[in-house]
């Protein structure tokens, strides 16, 4: 319970996609020395997760875990941005 309370920012999302079979979820904390994410999903009945936790040591930043990928869907004037 320490890291809950240190925390800063509590992130939760989900999804699902009418397009492609898939949906999936998503935790993520964001403190002041550290960040960290949990993920899972589901894409066409393949089942995936990741997580990484990310912070400073000393004066090194520390990644470990996964990293997560970016990216822009290509949308209309009519679609709404969207962003992962």
């Amino acid at each position: 319970m320490g890291v809950i309370r240190a925390c800063s920012i509590i992130t939760v999302a989900a999804g699902a996609s009418d397009v492609v079979p898939a949906q999936g979820g998503s935790i993520s904390f964001e403190g002041p020395k550290f960040s960290s994410y949990f993920g899972v999903g589901d894409l066409g009945g393949v089942f995936g997760m990741g997580t990484y936790v990310k912070t400073t040591i000393g004066s090194h930043p520390v990644t470990l875990g996964d990293q997560p990928i970016i990216f822009d869907l290509p949308r209309t004037s009519s679609t709404p941005i969207i962003t992962f």
